[in-house]
């Protein structure tokens, strides 16, 4: 079985952001010194990864995205002895923006999307919270996709695994190639990398590959992003606020008969 794994990191907020050599901080997005940490659902997502792969015959691919100029970082998981590390620099103009790295994704991992049988990350990889990469990679790949994945197993071709939904948890089997999103779970707490294979990534060098936004697959950029407009409910109102007054007792029977009528006419 081959494994790929998503990385993006976070912002690391321990350790110190330099200023942007322009003096103006609103250039420290692109700067290369930005410090990332694992997120806990990257953790989550690694630690099942490392976890299948060492089940013996496993090949297991790290890909960093966001956080892949920060060497620390790489070093890290480096010292988790992958078999492979790719490290992608994704163009500050589309952190953020799903649609516009999953097209760069596709462009650059084509041999790997040909080969892996698993593809994990974690749920809230690439974008602003909103857990839209593993779906639109999954649309634009046409491969299945768990969301909120807590453990994964193996069975032979198949995999069975357990994924959290609103007020359950769900047992699945299946199979693969697929795309898992996972979130954090006691079970898969990351574990900490040897000392003696921290020392030797320090002295390993592995070349950051830069996207070419100018390329024929790379056809998205900052000016493609589209301001997305409120969607209306029937809460809208243009009426003013209804200020209560009076004794508490009276305020309290008049927000009551507010909620009534306000949930009748619903």
């Amino acid at each position: 079985m081959r494994i790929a794994v998503l990385i993006s990191g976070v912002l690391d907020y321990r350790r110190p952001i330099d200023k942007p050599s322009s003096g103006n901080w609103l250039d420290v997005i692109d700067s290369p010194s930005l410090p990332y940490r694992l997120s806990p659902f990257d953790e989550a997502a690694l630690e099942t990864a490392l976890r299948l792969a060492n089940l013996g015959g496993n090949h297991l691919t790290i890909i960093t995205t966001d956080c892949s100029a920060d060497k620390a970082l790489t070093c890290t998981l480096l010292a988790y002895k992958p078999d492979d590390i790719i490290r992608l620099s994704v163009p500050s103009c589309l952190r953020g923006n799903a649609r516009g790295l999953v097209t760069l994704l596709s462009v650059e991992l084509e041999q790997q999307r040909a080969e892996a049988d698993l593809w994990l990350m974690g749920r809230e990889i690439g974008d602003l919270d909103d857990g839209h990469l593993a779906p639109y990679l999954a649309q634009c790949w046409g491969l299945p996709l768990v969301s909120n994945a807590l453990v994964v197993n193996t069975q032979l071709t198949d995999l069975s695994l357990q994924r959290l939904r609103i007020n359950r948890i769900e047992e699945l089997t299946v199979q693969m190639p697929v795309i898992i999103s996972m979130t954090n779970d006691r079970r898969n707490r990351l574990r900490h990398p040897l000392m003696k294979n921290l020392a030797l990534a320090k002295r390993q060098t592995i070349p950051l590959h830069r996207f070419d936004l100018g390329s024929s697959g790379a056809v998205l950029s900052k000016a493609q992003l589209v301001a997305a407009e409120p969607v209306p409910t029937r809460y809208d109102s243009l009426e003013n606020c209804h200020i209560l007054q009076g004794e508490i007792a009276a305020q309290a029977r008049e927000f009551a008969r507010l909620l009534i009528d306000k949930t009748q006419s619903i």
